[in-house]
């Protein structure tokens, strides 16, 4: 201690601002560290470079005894840490995205950073079309199981024939095609082309035989129905495809002769005929049935009284599904002929009814025939007017003795009647209309 006294001039330095070369008090360098000045020959106070070790551990103690303990601290015993990557330095870092639930999935979805965003079950339509990257449907499937042996070029033979092809162009029965002798079914979608050599034989409604009988059928004649007065509708034939219809309207009555004695005499004029219409109609759809009318004829006229006239006239009714839609054909009635006039011996003409007017809406519309005009040519000697001749039927014949008039055929006028006796007479009926189908395949 002498030798230290003697040495530094002064008592022993017991704190650290009585050394030489330290500073000489701690006024205002509190939180400052001592370090070596530049002169490199003392020490003095200094500022902290960027942070203290203040709040670095809560409970950080530098004695001795705890140096062990401060060696097993942990990251996360740290206070005070970045909350980004940026505060630890970090400027290229990758963020998480919201987490989706953990699964095994054949298609995913990433985003721009190459990070899972989605994962589902992959479909055909997923996949993108390439050669020998296709895939085949559940029908193409079926197709393909229902295929058998390999096809690997044209073939020479098949099951019970062998040969050239000139061989293979011989007729075939439904054995070759199928085990134990059965039929060859199936679609075919392209143009064929079929030799037939013999008799094409087989029934059923849906045979080759049969199929290709109807074929040859169509626009055959398939049936012909005629209906007459009375009737009132039309039922087409089952497989009827067009028909062509036939119609005359009802002829009118012949006039009445009245009685005058024997030396007097009285004669009646003819009834005309109906009108002649025909159509060819084709069908969309034939309907169940369809309406028509057809008249009777008119009645002959009593003594001096005049032919009747048809109350109607010969129609058929078409729906829209006729060719030209719906429409009403028409055959009009023929007239009764005038009234007689008093019998007598002067030569007098009696004249007829008129043929029915022009047919509406046929392809071929025609008029009615007049009835013939009576002569009186005396006391004694007369001709009854004949009836008008119809498209399917002729008038009542001229009477030239004392009787009653004839009547007349389908759709055609009676005769006039003729008397030279005191009794009256009665002119000839007119025929009643018809309609005449023909149906088509």
């Amino acid at each position: 201690m002498l030798i230290a006294a003697t040495t530094f001039g002064q008592g022993t330095p017991d704190t650290f601002l009585r050394l030489r070369d330290t500073p000489s008090s701690y006024s205002g360098q509190g939180g400052k560290f001592v370090k070596v000045n530049v002169a490199a020959n003392a020490l003095e106070f200094a500022a902290g470079g960027g942070g203290s070790f203040s709040g670095l551990y809560t409970d950080l103690d530098f004695t001795a005894s705890n140096l062990t303990s401060i060696a097993t601290r942990n990251f996360a015993d740290l206070q005070s840490k970045p909350t980004t990557l940026a505060g630890y330095g970090i400027t290229n870092g990758v963020v998480s995205n919201t987490a989706i639930t953990g699964a095994t999935k054949t298609k995913i979805t990433y985003d721009t950073k190459g990070l899972v965003t989605a994962g589902a079950d992959a479909t055909t339509a997923d996949i993108a079309d390439s050669t020998n990257k296709r895939y085949v449907t559940d029908a193409n499937l079926v197709v393909i199981g229902n295929t058998g042996g390999t096809n690997t070029g044209d073939q020479s033979s098949i099951v019970g024939i062998t040969g050239t092809l000139a061989q293979f162009n011989t007729a075939l029965t439904g054995a070759d095609f199928s085990t134990g002798g059965g039929t060859a079914t199936g679609t075919n979608t392209g143009d064929q082309t079929i030799t037939l050599t013999g008799d094409v034989t087989g029934s059923g409604t849906g045979s080759f035989a049969t199929t290709l009988a109807a074929a040859a059928k169509s626009g055959t004649l398939l049936n012909v129905q005629v209906k007459v007065a009375g009737n009132t509708s039309y039922a087409p034939t089952a497989g009827t495809k067009a028909i062509l219809i036939q119609m005359v309207g009802p002829g009118g009555g012949g006039a009445g002769a009245n009685a005058g004695g024997t030396t007097n005499a009285s004669v009646g004029g003819g009834g005309g005929s109906g009108s002649f219409l025909q159509k060819y109609v084709t069908f969309a759809t034939t309907a169940a049935s369809y309406t028509i009318n057809i008249p009777s004829g008119g009645a002959g006229g009593v003594g001096v009284a005049q032919g009747s006239t048809a109350a109607s006239n010969t129609t058929f009714a078409c729906d829209a599904n006729c060719g030209g839609g719906a429409t009403t054909f028409t055959a009009f009635a023929g007239a009764g002929a005038p009234a007689t006039t008093a019998a007598g011996t002067t030569v007098l003409p009696s004249n007829p009814g008129a043929g029915g007017a022009v047919a509406t809406n046929g392809d071929v519309n025609a008029k009615g025939s007049p009835g013939g005009v009576g002569f009186r040519w005396s006391g004694t000697v007369f001709n009854s007017g004949i009836g008008g001749d119809s498209y399917f039927a002729g008038g009542g014949d001229s009477v030239s003795t004392t009787a009653g008039g004839v009547a007349g055929g389908i759709g055609a006028g009676g005769s006039g009647a003729a008397s030279h006796t005191n009794a009256n007479q009665t002119g000839g009926a007119g025929g009643s209309g018809i309609i005449a189908v023909w149906e088509f395949r």
